[in-house]
């Protein structure tokens, strides 16, 4: 009698076991969330089929926090406009805080154009500083219609190229040559490119002409609990200082990215 005890204790421990195991899988599936992105460098784009970037390393570490999985899912313009309408993947980030169809994160990332100059000149406070001055930016860039808009007496040349990263190259180009006076560029991307291939040549701005923030982005009214815990990991990164490193390392000496 004393000796059935313990193995009748021992088959329930062993039925627990087998069903933490058998119940585990699906915890893990319930705790991944897709996300998808842009191919937008620094923020998200692709590298030996992997998302990398800023804003994935940001994401990453704070979705980690809370025991979150992401899996990032790249989509075109179309895709991402698809995406926004019919809410699958879950979430879209990076995206600028503003819309009111969508529920967002704290911000965590502030971006938005600034003026690099040929070094060891200051950078400008502002367009206005270079009325009657040339500025070279991408071709399909936000900052062409902002600047015509806004400040007409700036001369406006469009760098073009086969990708994003070829524009930054000729803009930072143009600078060091003396044929444009500016280039107003993404102040992440900028640095990045700055850092890795024009060192001591090209002054780095700490200031924009115009920016806006950065967060993930849900469907009005669905997802709050992640929205709640992605919160919580991004206040955790913030604390221990791991989102400064990773803003560091990404806006240090970084390899380009590939064309995409």
């Amino acid at each position: 009698m004393c000796r059935s005890v313990p193995r009748a204790m021992r088959f329930r421990v062993i039925g627990l076991a087998l069903a933490f195991l058998w119940l585990s899988p699906l915890r893990a599936a319930a705790e991944t969330v897709r996300v998808a992105h842009p191919l937008l460098a620094p923020f998200t784009y692709v590298q030996n089929g992997k998302t990398v970037g800023l804003v994935a390393d940001i994401l990453r570490a704070a979705a980690a926090r809370e025991g979150i999985e992401i899996v990032f899912v790249p989509e075109s313009p179309a895709q991402l406009q698809e995406t926004l309408s019919n809410g699958s993947p879950e979430a879209i980030a990076p995206m600028p805080i503003g819309s009111p169809k969508y529920d967002f994160t704290t911000p965590f990332v502030v971006t938005g154009g600034a003026l690099f100059v040929r070094a060891p000149n200051s950078a400008p406070a502002g367009l206005a500083a270079l009325s009657g001055k040339t500025v070279i930016t991408p071709k399909d860039g936000p900052f062409v219609a902002f600047i015509a808009q806004n400040f007409p007496r700036v001369t406006t040349v469009r760098a073009a190229g086969a990708a994003m990263s070829d524009e930054y190259a000729q803009s930072l180009s143009a600078v060091v040559s003396g044929r444009a006076d500016a280039a107003a560029l993404n102040i992440q991307e900028g640095a990045r490119v700055v850092a890795a291939s024009y060192a001591g040549k090209i002054t780095v701005p700490t200031t924009m002409f115009k920016s806006f923030a950065l967060a993930l982005a849900v469907p009005k009214g669905r997802h709050s609990d992640l929205l709640k815990r992605l919160d919580a990991g991004l206040a955790l990164v913030k604390a221990d200082g791991t989102l400064a490193r990773i803003e560091a390392r990404w806006t240090g000496a970084q390899r380009a990215p590939p064309h995409s």
